[in-house]
This record gives C-alpha cells, sequence and structure tokens, in this order.
C-alpha cells in the first residue's frame, strides 16, 4: 500500500501536478518527519493504528506490537519509513 498512488499510473495531464507535489512530501518527510515519527512508534499508537484494519481487535497482542515496533525503535529507522513511503509514492529523487 503506497501513500500515493503510482505517478505512472495517473493520467499524463495529472503527472506534472503530482510529481511536485510528491517530490515536496518526501522531501519534507525526510528533513522534518522524525517528530512525527516519534509520536507515532509508541506501543499504544502502533496497537491502535493495527485495530483499524483486523476484524478482530483481540488479535493485536502486545506480543504482535512489540514484534512490529522493535524494528523501527533502532537508530536510523526512522530514515528507512521514510524513504519506503517516499519509494512507493514514486521512485526516490
Amino acid at each position: 500500500v503506497s501513500l500515493f498512488s503510482q505517478v505512472s499510473e495517473q493520467p499524463a495531464l495529472l503527472r506534472p501536478l503530482l510529481v511536485p507535489i510528491i517530490e515536496a512530501v518526501q522531501r519534507t518527510l525526510r528533513e522534518r518527519g522524525q517528530p512525527l515519527f516519534d509520536a507515532l512508534a509508541r506501543p499504544a499508537t502502533v496497537q491502535q493504528i493495527l485495530k483499524e484494519p483486523y476484524f478482530d481487535a483481540d488479535m493485536v497482542t502486545d506480543e504482535l506490537v512489540d514484534v512490529l515496533l522493535t524494528p523501527l525503535l533502532q537508530p536510523g529507522s526512522a530514515d528507512v519509513v521514510f524513504d519506503t513511503l517516499s519509494y512507493s509514492a514514486a521512485p526516490l529523487h
């Protein structure tokens, strides 16, 4: 699942408008996204986010949250997340 639809899948007329917007979001995430990442990379927040797509919210256990959150708490992980989001929106620039 990407933050934006692939640019190449958009009508040709929209691409010149979308590319600068996507690049601005990518740049902003890389330069100023750490506070947002820090706010979201918390057990209660991850648990709440995971409960949205789960049919049975009881399946979102502390162990599941820990398995997903632990790698996100490693140094440099925010950069990896932002690069992944950026790449899923469009190729990195």
